[in-house]
């Protein structure tokens, strides 16, 4: 939502007026407006992954059909956003990629709300939880017994804009 913000309050002109600095730090805003989304992504991506390892825990009869299902229909959406990324970047049509994506982006959202991904309901009251911030809670239990993966998890996330193309 920041990206459509940005991309539609006239910050780019703006930008082009003041000089080749303030256009240096107008791309950094981008960047870092990117690296967040790309952030929301891995960690839907590493939750959902969690989630089909437990399913198959509990329905191991399932074989590996979920995760085909999942990849399934992560390709149609490769598909689908290869035919119209182009044409519409060619065409000029920005705005509509920001809102598209700005509506990609919140799709998570209605299925966690709905409760379609059952979690058990953690309280601070829990012994290794720690209240963070309203509605935030951390589980320091788990992080002390997992710390290596998520040291990994998080270098490869903070390593991605680096490497990127």
């Amino acid at each position: 939502s920041v990206l459509v913000g940005v991309y539609h309050s006239g910050s780019i002109d703006v930008a082009k007026s003041e000089g080749e600095d303030a256009v240096q730090s107008f791309a950094d805003v981008v960047v870092v407006c990117f690296t967040f989304v790309s952030f929301e992504a891995a960690t839907l991506d590493i939750l959902g992954e969690g989630k089909y390892s437990e399913l198959m825990r509990v329905h191991p009869e399932s074989g590996s059909s979920i995760i085909s299902f999942k990849f399934g229909w992560a390709l149609l959406g490769a598909m689908i956003t290869t035919s119209c990324v182009g044409p519409l970047s060619d065409a000029g049509y920005f705005h509509v990629l920001f809102w598209i994506s700005l509506v990609l982006s919140l799709a998570p959202l209605y299925p966690t709300l709905a409760g379609w991904i059952p979690e058990k309901v953690r309280t601070v009251q829990e012994q290794g939880m720690t209240k963070l911030c309203p509605g935030c809670l951390f589980d320091k239990g788990t992080f002390q017994e997992k710390k290596a993966p998520f040291i990994v998890i998080t270098l490869c996330g903070l390593a991605a804009p680096v490497f990127a193309p």
